[in-house]
Parts: C-alpha cells; structure tokens; sequence
C-alpha cells in the first residue's frame, strides 16, 4: 500500500517508493483509481468522471513542484 501524502473527503493521494515513470501519484476512491502524472496534471492510467477527480487535479497542479520533489526522494 502507498504511503498516503494527501485525503480530500474519500480520495486518497499517494506516491510509491522507487515507482516506475513518468512521475506520478496513484489517486485512489471507493469508485475509481487513476495515475496522474505529475508534469502534466492528467490522467494516464485508469478513469473517472471529471467531477469526481477534479479536486484532485487542482491540487496536484497546485502542489506539482514539491511532488516532483517528493518524487526524486522516493528514488526515481
């Protein structure tokens, strides 16, 4: 399980240790999971309605420069 580094309501925002590219966070609900790359704040892998990962987006790309941060931290 990844380390969870953001909650907003249901949604769980985290990143892997040493995980594969492009840099990303797994955004994870009782409904969906979806990768969101982190350099270009869009989905790559998996679905959901906008209204439900909107939320997310805006923070990431509000946080998107401590992520990628974060990112080469945890070993990519």
């Amino acid at each position: 399980m990844s380390p969870t580094i953001h909650r907003i309501n249901k949604i769980k925002i985290s990143l892997n240790e040493n995980d594969h590219n492009p840099p990303h966070v797994h955004v994870v609900s009782p409904d969906f999971i979806v990768l969101i790359n982190i350099r270009t704040c869009e989905v790559f892998k998996g679905q959901a309605r906008p209204a439900q990962i909107n939320e997310a987006l805006t923070w990431v790309k509000e946080n998107q420069e401590w992520l990628l941060q974060e990112w080469e931290k945890r070993g990519k």
